[in-house]
Parts: structure tokens; sequence; C-alpha cells
């Protein structure tokens, strides 16, 4: 661009103007970024499916998560109306849902035919109880909405029987 410029200035011919190039370095410089952020939530995300249930520390992960929020929004708003923006978006808030429901069976009174009912519902087999249960198994099949209702069922049942014992 610059050697156009000064060959036009030596001739006395009027540079033209380069608005399309820079438009297109805007958005190249905006589809890094988001890649960039797409690329960090997921290699988290993929760390944590591999995480099992007994070892999570869900505090942190949604520490995490609410960074990851902070840091999209802070991304340039004509990002917005992209589709990879949109799934990025998603997949944090999902992931906010998935964990309040994590942090909620990680109750002392869940037993491991509570943990059975969960894996017969999504679908995720299992050895052993909950705490061999990876945090990815359920989240593949969506436990971020399936959890919720098998949560609170799961959660009254134990706590009940809990209570009770």
């Amino acid at each position: 661009m610059k050697e156009l410029q000064i060959a036009a200035g030596l001739f006395e011919v009027s540079t033209p103007e380069f608005r399309q190039l820079k438009a297109c370095r805007k958005e190249i410089q905006m589809l890094k970024a988001l890649w960039d952020q797409i690329i960090l939530v997921r290699s988290s995300f993929e760390d944590w499916n591999y995480t099992l249930w007994s070892d999570i520390n869900v505090e942190n992960m949604e520490m995490d998560c609410k960074k990851f929020v902070k840091d999209i929004r802070t991304l340039d708003k004509e990002m917005r109306a992209w589709d990879a923006f949109s799934g990025l978006d998603s997949t944090v808030k999902n992931m906010v849902t998935s964990l309040r429901s994590v942090g909620e069976l990680q109750n002392q009174a869940i037993r491991d035919r509570h943990w059975e009912q969960l894996m017969q519902a999504t679908q995720v087999l299992s050895v052993g109880g909950g705490s061999r249960v990876k945090v990815g198994g359920a989240y593949r099949v969506g436990e971020h909405t399936i959890l919720g209702g098998l949560r609170d069922r799961m959660s009254d049942t134990a706590t009940r029987y809990y209570v009770c014992t």
C-alpha cells in the first residue's frame, strides 16, 4: 500500500482510498480475537471434561466462566451477529448452568443409587459411583438441559433420605 502511495505521489496522481482493505484488515483482526477466545474456552472445557466429579472445584470453574463471559463482552460489538460469537456465548452460558448443577450434585447425601438414576437418564455409563463419573460424560449429552430436573429430583430424594438416617 505504501509503495502505491509513493508512486502516486511521484506522478502527482491522487492516491486511491483503501476502505475495503482497511475494513478487511479490521475484520481479520476481529476474527483472530474471536477465535483466540474460542480456542481458550474450548481448551479449558476440554481439560474440565476429564476431571472426576470428586475432584471438581466448582468455585474455580465458575470464576473462570465469569472471566470468559467478561472477555466475551469486551469483544467488538460487530462480532455479535456472527455465528461463531453466538456459539461461543451459548457454550459458556451452558457451562455456567452445568456448573450450578454439578455443585448441587456434590451433596454428601447423594448415593450410588442416585448416580445410577442420573446415568440412566443421561445414558452415560460409568463403573462405580459418582466419584468416578467425569464431567465430560454428562456435558456431552447435554447435561445443562437434563440435569436441572434430575438434580432437583435426586437432591430432594437424597436429602430426605440423608436427614432420615
